[in-house]
């Protein structure tokens, strides 16, 4: 059997779920009965029935289940959550043969799976594109073995080293990337399950954060505003997207705005730990200067995206501090160069 073949299809079909189920995991499930697929399906939204649910529903007969293989993206659950085990239902039908990516790193989970299939008597094989399965899943990796957010760093240069222009009298600000790449960021705004900035970029800027340039879930907005002096009539606040305040006077839902208090000398690394607390699995973090450098210089990213336009700035805001030199690939969108880097790197 062509394990890496209908493996390839499941995490094809876990990709398709990319945004929707966060914090848990995105799995795809194919079913095969003698070299061919007649079922398959994936995990397609938070709080709904997991892949191998969804594609043995598929099954009319389902006693032919005995004599069939079950390709899952990600081991079968074994816990009850908000759904049943997924291995409690393999047995139940008997499945021949389970093929499993990658162990769930969660504890809950983490071989217990794979340990009650085999108990059961069936054949399971773990680790077939294993690497790509644990690279679909990077954020849920993160979550699991260090319980913080998955952190990206974002933000776009001029040619000279500014990440703004200083502007006064009510002028516009100076656009420095193009409109292609605006599409393309706003596209990684809605990978993610929530966008951070600074204090001073909601006061200044007036952002709304949204992904208005494509057809795409606004992520949550966090930040980090230690009176709660902010005005309610910023973009940041409007209901277009739930609001996380952390702040130092009170914890309180107010709508959509979740407020979060900590102490103002708590570390950034406890803040993102409280926001892993909130379901919160990954983070862009857009600007400004001051708040990507912390990030940058307590190594809290997983991964960065700096964009350096041909644009000039006179007098602006420099742009943090960023001295990796080897980055992961680098891509050009007309006159924007965009260069991603991995923490690992």
């Amino acid at each position: 059997m062509q394990h890496q073949h209908y493996m390839q299809r499941a995490l094809q079909l876990a990709a398709q779920a990319k945004g929707n189920v966060a914090p848990n995991p995105m799995v795809g499930c194919v079913i095969v009965y003698n070299d061919v697929i007649i079922a398959e399906d994936y995990h397609r939204n938070y709080g709904q029935a997991h892949a191998e649910v969804n594609a043995i529903n598929k099954i009319k007969e389902k006693n032919i289940l005995a004599q069939c293989t079950v390709y899952v993206s990600l081991e079968p659950c074994a816990h009850f959550g908000k759904t049943p085990p997924c291995a409690n239902l393999l047995i139940q039908h008997n499945v021949k043969h389970v093929v499993v990516a990658t162990l769930d790193p969660n504890p809950l989970v983490a071989g217990k799976g794979v340990a009650m299939l085999r108990k059961a008597g069936i054949t399971v094989e773990v680790g077939v594109l294993e690497n790509e399965a644990k690279q679909l899943n990077k954020r849920f990796f993160v979550n699991q073995t260090t319980q913080l957010p998955f952190i990206v760093l974002k933000y776009a240069q001029s040619q000279n080293g500014y990440i703004a222009a200083i502007t006064t009298n009510g002028k516009q600000p100076v656009a420095i990337t193009n409109a292609h790449t605006n599409q393309l960021m706003h596209q990684l705004r809605a990978t993610e399950q929530a966008i951070m900035v600074g204090y001073n970029t909601v006061l200044i800027d007036n952002p709304s954060l949204t992904t208005r340039l494509i057809a795409g879930k606004n992520p949550t907005r966090i930040v980090i505003d230690y009176d709660s002096s902010l005005p309610l009539t910023s973009f940041f606040f409007d209901n277009n997207a739930k609001v996380i305040v952390i702040n130092r006077l009170k914890t309180k839902v107010v709508q959509h705005i979740n407020y979060l208090q900590i102490k103002k000398e708590d570390s950034l690394q406890s803040i993102f730990k409280l926001l892993y607390l909130q379901n919160i699995s990954s983070i862009i973090i857009e600007g400004g200067t001051q708040l990507l450098q912390r990030c940058i210089d307590d190594n809290l990213w997983h991964e960065a995206i700096v964009i350096t336009s041909n644009v000039v700035i006179n007098n602006g805001y420099s742009a943090p501090v960023f001295n990796r030199k080897k980055c992961t690939r680098i891509t050009k969108v007309l006159n924007d160069t965009i260069a991603y880097y991995n923490s690992n790197l």
